[in-house]
Parts: structure tokens; C-alpha cells; sequence
């Protein structure tokens, strides 16, 4: 795409930020509502469906449609991802039972995994290269907006007006962000191949059950939650097996084998994997250590978790700003996961007696470090894929950190419920919010230090993983954007 056709920065950021805001905060406005659903509906034994069909449905979506947009061009396909995202939200408005909602929820993640992949694939193609960081950082802080501001759109919305008002407050917005992604300016040309990868999708549908319904077993933190769960990872790892055999011999592969043939690619995949199993894993547990080990109440939680995503959000921009500036990627992400191990080490080993005007800070910067790492990633697979097939590689990418944020809960989960049982502690009896002992907090310290040494060791591996990197700055100082696909 030449300087004369290329469209506006701005317009740019704000057509892409837009699905990415509404993909990231459909998943905690829900969360946020919950209580009243599982009320009104009277299946509160049944909620975490709302939250695993969302989850499955944006998991499997994200590369799908990645190999979609290199088929039949990111820019279309997207439009499409938008009014799919605003047909689910509809079905749920009108749901009358619980199971049309979780449909409904399904169809919306569906929508979403595309919102999320696809967005990011098409900067590759309407940023120039230097820029792309500066647009990364954008999209990086756009996320954690989204996710502090989730739960109280969706807290607020449900107070007054009902659970369904999220769902009407989205639906408007998935149509404005169709109607600007297809009047992007943006020249498009399918892929010769437009044969669709059906076993390699099934497949991928497969593995991605296994570990989602993995997790939610181990949840239970039962003898038997623990046998089934391991079960199903295992028949989970038996499906990558054969969906790396399948997509080794299919004509248009979801997973292209050149790109992970590429160990440049395999180490961004590896990052955003172990980013998001450090990212969502201490966002998961940290109000539930701040109770349960430090004591704090629900206003101290808060500012904990707020400390920690403005740290992200801010980490984003800055390392998005550099990377257009200086045209430098890996440095970033190396020095911020570094950063962010010796922190969470320091918090799982002395957090408890740290006091707030020392701990709150210490969050800011352990999540600035932790908001180096996308931007990079994105803008590195960008760089490095055939341009053909960015599509497939933003949405691996996506898959990586979502399976990341899954494998990462579900390990956390394990160590801290099976250290509270050596500890003494009845997991069954906890009571969030209710007055402790000092002897009840001090072995939840110990618990929750395993856990969170746990968390350490994934911010490690993106450390290794950021250093080895061989992409150490971008090429094209100057270029423009290429042409999409």
C-alpha cells in the first residue's frame, strides 16, 4: 500500500481498538453479572458454562479465522467476525432459558476470537512498519482498559437496568465497529487456496475441549477433579499430535508448519504463551491473596488490581512508543519479564508483611514489566511472516496466549489448593472476607508462596524466551504498509 492509499493513523487505531475492546470486555462483563444470572435464571450451579463456552469459542476462533483472512482477505472477514460478535449479543438479550444463553455466549465468542486475531493481522497491513509498535502499545492498553472496565460496566449495568443491558450496550458497538472496518480503505485479494483445513479444524476443536473442560475438573480441587483432569490434558496432548500430522499434509493449514518451522515465530508463540499464563494467572489470584494472606479488604483488593493493570496499560504504550522510536523489539519484553520474575519472587516470599504504600507500587511496576510483552510479540510475527499468511500467524498468536492463560490457571490452581492441604486448610470451608486467624493467614502465606513461585517460573520462561529472541529490531525504518490480503 503506497503513502497516497495508505489510510490515516488515527482512523486506523480507532477501527481496530474498537473489536479488541468488545472481544476482551465481553469476558469480564459477564464475569460481573454472573450472580445476578445464575438468580434470575436459577442455575447457579451451571454458570461456569457462561464463562467456558466464551472461553472455548474465542480459543478456537482465533486461528480459524486467521487462516480465513489470508483466504479471503483480513478486512471482510473481520466485518463478518463484528456481526457474528453482534448476533450472539442479540440471542442473548432475548434468551429465555439458560442453555440459549450459553448458545448465545458461544456464538459471541466466536465473534470475538476473530474481533481479537484479525484486528491485530491487519495492522501489519494499514501501519507502516515503524508505527506498528506505536499501534501495538495502543491495542495493548486498549486490553487492560477493557478488563478493568469489564466488571464495572457490567456490575453497573446489571444493577440497574438487568443482566441483558450489557448485552444491549455491546450489540450497538459490534454494528459501529463493522460499519468502520469495512469503510477502511484497504485493498484486498484472496489466497488462490480457498480450501478450508475441516480436520485440522476438528481437531483443533478437540484439543482445546479437552483443556478447557480440563481446567474447570481441577477447579473442583477434588481427588477425582484431579484424575479426570489430567485425563483430559493427556487426551488433549494425544489431539496436538495428530493435528500436527493432519496440518503437515493439508493444502491451506490453520497451523501453517513453515511458521513453526521458523524458530523466530516458535519463541513469539512461546512468549505470548508463557505472557499469558503469568498475566492471567496473577490477575486470577491476587484479590484472593490480598483476603485471604494480607488481610485487605475489598477497597485495598481493588487498588491492588488497579495498580497492576494502569502498570500494564502504561507498559504497553511506552513499549509500543519505543519500538516505533528506536525500532528495537526484543530488549523490551526481556528486560520487563525479567523484571516482573524478581518482583513476583519478592511478593510471594515477603509480600505479607510489605505494607500498602510499598505493595501497591511494587504491582505498578511488576505489571509495567509484565505490558512489554504483546506489542513486541504482534509486531515481531508480523515482521517475520510471509505476508500471505499474517493472518495465520496473529491468530496463532492469539491461540498461544489464550492456552497460555488456561494451562497457566489450571497449573496455579493445582499447587496452591494441594499446598492448602498440607497446610491443614479445608478448602471446602473457606469463607472469603471472614475474620481469620493469624495462624489461619499464616498458612495461607504458605500456600499462596508456592503458588505464586509457580507464576515466577512462566514469567521466567518469557524472559528466556524474549532473550533468545535473534528479531532484535525492526527492518524498513521507513516502509509503508503492504497491501492486505
Amino acid at each position: 500500500m503506497t503513502a497516497a492509499t495508505q489510510p490515516a493513523y488515527g482512523r486506523v487505531i480507532i477501527t481496530i481498538t474498537l473489536p479488541v475492546f468488545l472481544a476482551i470486555a465481553s469476558q469480564t462483563m459477564t464475569a460481573a453479572a454472573l450472580p445476578a444470572i445464575g438468580g434470575a435464571m436459577g442455575e447457579l450451579a451451571r454458570l461456569s458454562w457462561l464463562v467456558i463456552a466464551y472461553m472455548f469459542a474465542l480459543t478456537v476462533a482465533g486461528p480459524v479465522y486467521g487462516n480465513l483472512g489470508d483466504m479471503f482477505g483480513r478486512r471482510r472477514v473481520l466485518v463478518s467476525a463484528a456481526c457474528i460478535y453482534a448476533i450472539g449479543s442479540f440471542v442473548a438479550i432475548l434468551a429465555p432459558t439458560f442453555e440459549w444463553l450459553t448458545v448465545a455466549r458461544l456464538i459471541q465468542g466466536i465473534g470475538g476470537g476473530g474481533l481479537m486475531s484479525i484486528s491485530q493481522a491487519l495492522i501489519g497491513h494499514t501501519v507502516d512498519t515503524r508505527r506498528r509498535g506505536k499501534a501495538q502499545g495502543y491495542v495493548a492498553s486498549v486490553g487492560v482498559v477493557a478488563s478493568s472496565l469489564g466488571p464495572v460496566i457490567g456490575g453497573g449495568l446489571t444493577a440497574v437496568f438487568g443482566w441483558q443491558s450489557q448485552f444491549v450496550f455491546v450489540l450497538p458497538l459490534a454494528v459501529l465497529a463493522a460499519v468502520m472496518v469495512w469503510r477502511l480503505p484497504v485493498t484486498e485479494t484472496g489466497a488462490s487456496n480457498r480450501q478450508f483445513d475441516t480436520k485440522g479444524f476438528l481437531l483443533l476443536n478437540a484439543f482445546v475441549g479437552c483443556w478447557v473442560l480440563a481446567l474447570e475438573y481441577i477447579k473442583s480441587t477434588t481427588l477425582e477433579g484431579y484424575g479426570i483432569g489430567a485425563t483430559l490434558i493427556l487426551a488433549g496432548l494425544i489431539m496436538v499430535g495428530m493435528l500436527m500430522r493432519v496440518e503437515s499434509r493439508a493444502a491451506n493449514p490453520i497451523f501453517p508448519p513453515s511458521l513453526m518451522a521458523n524458530s523466530d515465530i516458535a519463541r513469539s508463540y512461546a512468549l505470548a504463551l508463557c505472557h499469558g499464563a503469568t498475566l492471567v494467572s496473577f490477575t486470577a489470584f491476587l484479590p484472593l491473596y490480598m483476603q485471604l494472606v494480607w488481610g485487605a479488604d475489598i477497597f485495598e483488593s481493588s487498588a491492588a488490581l488497579l495498580s497492576l493493570t494502569v502498570g500494564l496499560g502504561l507498559g504497553g504504550v511506552l513499549t509500543g512508543n519505543l519500538i516505533s522510536r528506536t525500532g528495537r523489539v526484543a530488549i523490551f519484553p526481556a528486560v520487563g519479564s525479567l523484571a516482573a520474575f524478581v518482583l513476583v519472587i519478592v511478593l510471594a516470599l515477603f509480600g505479607q508483611g510489605l505494607p500498602l504504600q510499598v505493595l501497591l507500587p511494587m504491582l505498578f511496576f511488576n505489571g509495567l514489566g509484565m505490558g512489554t510483552v504483546m506489542s513486541v510479540v504482534h509486531v515481531t510475527v508480523q515482521q517475520v511472516v510471509p505476508k500471505h499468511l499474517r493472518g495465520a500467524g496473529a491468530g496463532a498468536v492469539t491461540f498461544s496466549r489464550s492456552i497460555g492463560s488456561v494451562l497457566g490457571t489450571a497449573v496455579v490452581t493445582v499447587v496452591l489448593f494441594a499446598a492448602a492441604s498440607t497446610q491443614g486448610l479445608d478448602t471446602n470451608l473457606m469463607q472469603v472476607g471472614s475474620p481469620m486467624t493469624s495462624e489461619t493467614s499464616r498458612r495461607w502465606a504458605m500456600a499462596f508462596t508456592f503458588a505464586i513461585l509457580t507464576i515466577a517460573l512462566f514469567a521466567a520462561g518469557g524472559a528466556i524466551a524474549a532473550i533468545s529472541s535473534r528479531v532484535k529490531r525492526l527492518d524498513g525504518g521507513d516502509g509503508q504498509a503492504e497491501d492486505a490480503h
